[in-house]
């Protein structure tokens, strides 16, 4: 009889703990899990160790291409950056300014031994920049500058009834520099315009405004920009446009 009295609860306890695991694997099943993301390489703004060959400010956004070939830095871009897009709505001018943020995505291409580009893209926003060397080989400059907004941008609802992208352009040669060098520039204003053949929109123009610039394309065996070729200041600061 006493060995019954003993081995009743202890069936209990056992049935208790069964249904309690039960009752548990059920809730693990309801409950919200966070799904795996698996994360995509992005080559986005990488700051640098400053040295003697950096003229840039320090705590300015870098944007960087990677050679995809080589795995080195090709193309190094430093700068406060602006855009600003112009344009008519109802009879009126209207400016939309933009900064390029830190984290923007960088894209370019470094595959050719004389031509290569880096890419942006932010905020509906995306700006390419052309680099080219001189047939000399002795120099880069920047060969064009193309901005382009997106149609759907809230800024530019309306002005565009055919919903195309706004694109704007800058087609002469820039900033010739020696190969090996970077660039430095305190302030640098670059104008963009419309293309006729692509039948803009009138009205619409734009610039390309960066502060503190340095720009080294063309990069070998080096993460950090080379010695600097300094702009003519009393040509480059302020409002002076580069043509």
């Amino acid at each position: 009889m006493a060995s019954l009295i003993l081995f009743y609860p202890l069936v209990s306890l056992l049935v208790y703990s069964s249904l309690s695991v039960t009752v548990f694997g059920l809730n693990l099943l309801n409950y919200p899990s966070t799904p795996y993301q698996k994360q995509r390489l992005i080559i986005t703004t990488t700051p640098l160790n400053r040295n003697d060959n950096q003229e840039a400010e320090v705590g300015l956004p870098t944007y960087r291409v990677i050679n995809s070939k080589h795995g080195n830095t090709c193309i190094l871009f430093k700068a406060d950056a602006l855009v600003e897009v112009k344009f008519m709505r109802h009879n009126l001018e209207e400016q939309v300014d933009s900064f390029i943020p830190d984290k923007a995505l960088v894209g370019g291409s470094c595959t050719g031994t004389d031509i290569s580009n880096i890419n942006l893209s932010w905020n509906g926003y995306n700006l390419v920049i052309n680099f080219e060397k001189k047939s000399s080989g002795d120099l880069w400059h920047i060969k064009k500058v193309t901005l382009t907004v997106s149609p759907y941008h809230p800024q530019f609802m309306g002005i565009n009834k055919y919903d195309t992208a706004i694109k704007l352009y800058h087609m002469k040669m820039l900033i010739p520099t020696p190969i090996g060098k970077s660039y430095f520039c305190e302030e640098l204003e670059i104008p963009l315009e419309t293309y006729k053949e692509e039948n803009p929109l009138t009205g619409i123009h734009g610039n390309v405004l960066l502060r503190l610039v340095q720009l080294q394309p063309f990069m070998n065996n080096t993460e950090t920009f080379e010695s600097s070729v300094k702009c003519n200041t009393s040509e480059n600061i302020g409002k002076k446009r580069i043509n």
